[in-house]
C-alpha cells in the first residue's frame, strides 16, 4: 500500500495541509510509485456466488425491494452472480 499524506489532522475541523502545488507533486510521485508495486500483486478473485450485507443506521422507512431480503432489522442481504451485481441489488 502506498500513501500520500498531503495533510495532517488536529481537530473536527483543523488540519495542517501542504500548499497545492507540493500536494500535487506528492500525490503525483505517490500514484507512479503504486503503479510500479501494482506489478507484484496477485489478483484477488471472488467465488461465485457473492453474497452481500448491509446493516443501515439512519431511521425511516425501510425499503422493501425484490432483489434483496431484510435479514433482521435493519440488515438486508444480496445474493447475486458478481460482486457488481449484489451491489447493485443493495443501492
Amino acid at each position: 500500500m502506498v500513501t500520500a499524506e498531503v495533510k495532517k489532522g488536529l481537530a473536527v475541523e483543523g488540519a495542517i495541509l501542504l500548499v497545492k502545488r507540493k500536494a500535487n507533486q506528492l500525490i503525483r510521485q505517490k500514484a507512479a510509485e503504486a503503479l510500479k508495486k501494482s506489478r507484484l500483486l496477485k489478483l484477488y478473485r471472488v467465488k461465485s456466488p457473492v453474497t452481500l450485507w448491509l446493516e443501515l443506521v439512519e431511521t425511516g422507512t425501510v425499503p422493501v425491494k425484490p432483489s434483496f431480503m431484510v435479514v433482521v432489522g435493519r440488515t438486508y442481504e444480496a445474493t447475486a452472480a458478481t460482486m457488481e451485481e449484489a451491489y447493485r441489488f443493495l443501492r
